[in-house]
């Protein structure tokens, strides 16, 4: 039986995972490889994996009924809204500041937990929220960009806004039903939506073969798979506060890897933004309690 402290640790790991796309991103681009190709075949490696597990445990796991599938689709139809715009992102921003957009998820989940449940985030949570404000304002230096940025910064908004959905969503499907059947619906899902975004179709077989399909696979199962079966193990028995903290990880593990790995220049200001949403979110969502979100 899981404890919190073990769905803690899962969702943590999921956030570091998740945290390797964005300068797996940058490279694939790096290396000449067009942002559509690698986000459709990041789809393909999770597939096959989710549904090997899905007929292999099948009797004592059965897929999800049809019915209860509504909730499943709009995870992974959200999940790909996020790769879709946050890759795009990605072609104005450098890494740093596309995730840190990103990361305005933090506030966004509990406010669309108000939206939906009519319980407004508390005075601590409102604190957080203008921590998270302020943060991003430091580290990504939103005065200083140039015009031609914002379209990179709304898509990186928009990413942002479909993530708080993925994780708002995820957290309300039902832990009795299969992990491997409700992951695999969802993807299947999401590269339904990719596929009508990009149309890998128009592209060309051939170039499947190369970097495309190597990057994307690799995206495929370090920032969906791996992702999305830790969240939906762990998400319903965290709600959507410790949620947000605990998905928080993904920025310092972003943030980081820019750095150390694409060698990008993050001035003592961006550290100082990051640690100071690291921080808010701490302080507006940690001393609330362990409650499973309503259904």
């Amino acid at each position: 039986m899981r404890t919190r402290w073990s769905s803690m640790a899962m969702m943590l790991w999921a956030a570091a995972s998740y945290g390797l796309v964005t300068p797996l991103a940058k490279a694939a681009v790096a290396s000449g490889v067009p942002v559509r190709l690698f986000t459709t075949y990041q789809y393909p490696a999770p597939l096959l994996v989710f549904g090997a597990a899905a007929l292999i445990s099948r009797r004592s796991q059965p897929i999800p009924v049809r019915h209860e599938w509504p909730r499943l689709i709009l995870v992974g139809a959200s999940a790909a809204a996020t790769a879709v715009t946050y890759y795009q992102a990605l072609r104005f921003l450098p890494a740093s500041d596309a995730v840190v957009l990103l990361f305005q998820f933090a506030w966004m989940l509990p406010v669309m937990a108000w939206v939906v449940h009519r319980t407004p985030p508390t005075k601590r949570q409102w604190g957080a929220i203008f921590g998270v404000l302020l943060g991003t304002a430091i580290a990504g230096g939103l005065t200083s960009f140039h015009v031609t940025s914002w379209k990179g910064m709304a898509l990186g908004l928009a990413a942002a806004l479909s993530y708080a959905a993925t994780l708002f969503w995820q957290a309300r499907v039902p832990e009795g039903l299969s992990l491997w059947g409700r992951s695999l619906v969802s993807t299947a899902a999401g590269s339904v939506v990719a596929a009508l975004a990009y149309r890998p179709w128009a592209i060309g077989v051939p170039q499947a073969d190369g970097p495309g399909l190597f990057y994307g696979s690799i995206m495929g199962l370090v920032g969906l798979a791996l992702p999305m079966s830790l969240t939906y193990l762990s998400a319903p028995r965290l709600g959507d506060a410790r949620t947000a903290i605990l998905a928080s990880f993904e920025l310092p593990v972003a943030v980081g890897l820019s750095h150390w790995w694409l060698h990008e220049s993050i001035g003592l200001n961006e550290w100082v933004g990051v640690l100071l949403i690291l921080l808010s979110i701490a302080a507006g969502a940690w001393p609330t309690p362990f409650s499973a979100p309503a259904s």
